[in-house]
């Protein structure tokens, strides 16, 4: 995919440069004055950037299609160790944080199934999440609350959940990032000794949320109630 990229971006701007020369041959055999070489100049730059954003945004969309395909080795297959092969794959290579920060977040996920909190901590660590944006932003911060409280480091968890109360109270109901908000609200509860309130939020989160990928943190909880 990145071979292709590339290709492309080659084969664009040659395509660049024998138009502007061409269009250099153009203004000269044809005399132009200096507002219509101006006009000409401006729609030229123009459809040059809008090419470069829509060969990106081309790129852009694979890259997302590649990630999805590879979403059932983990989740339904349950394969981790192949789909942390195929993330750092995906990964080599990469200079852009968005696209690094993105493949790191899809790395933490296998490392928590694999209950390896500590290594999917320092690939948290790795990301600035100012390089995240929308959803993937809330998704950070999730994930870091998350295995903060699983290596026992509840400070730092609950941290993150009071400086990020209110958008998660906003994602509370979300598809997929619901079932998350809850466990680490329960968590949180746990953290500050409200049991009471821990095991009430828990009977009421459970029968919405629990599925094959949230069982385990259900069942933890359970126990520590």
């Amino acid at each position: 995919m990145e071979k292709n990229k590339r290709r492309i971006r080659i084969v664009f701007w040659i395509a660049v440069i024998i138009v502007s020369a061409s269009l250099g041959v153009f203004t000269a055999a044809f005399d132009l004055n200096a507002s219509a070489k101006k006009v000409l100049i401006v729609i030229y730059l123009s459809i040059v950037a809008l090419t470069s954003i829509a060969i990106d945004l081309m790129w852009y969309r694979k890259f997302n299609q590649k990630l999805r395909s590879l979403q059932s080795v983990l989740l339904q297959e349950h394969d981790a160790d192949r789909y942390i092969s195929e993330i750092n794959a995906l990964l080599m290579g990469k200079k852009s944080p968005q696209i690094c920060s993105i493949l790191k977040l899809n790395l933490c996920a296998a490392y928590c199934e694999k209950k390896d909190y500590s290594t999917a901590k320092e690939l948290l660590l790795q990301i600035n999440p100012r390089k995240l944006a929308g959803i993937n932003k809330f998704v950070y911060w999730a994930d870091l609350a998350y295995v903060h409280f699983y290596l026992h480091e509840d400070e730092k968890a609950v941290l993150i959940l009071t400086q990020q109360k209110t958008p998660f109270s906003k994602l509370s109901d979300h598809t997929h990032l619901g079932g998350l908000i809850n466990i680490l609200l329960i968590f949180q509860m746990l953290a500050e000794g409200d049991k009471t309130g821990a095991r009430q939020l828990l009977e009421k989160a459970r029968p919405q949320w629990e599925n094959e990928h949230t069982a385990p943190d259900f069942e933890y909880l359970d126990k520590l109630c």
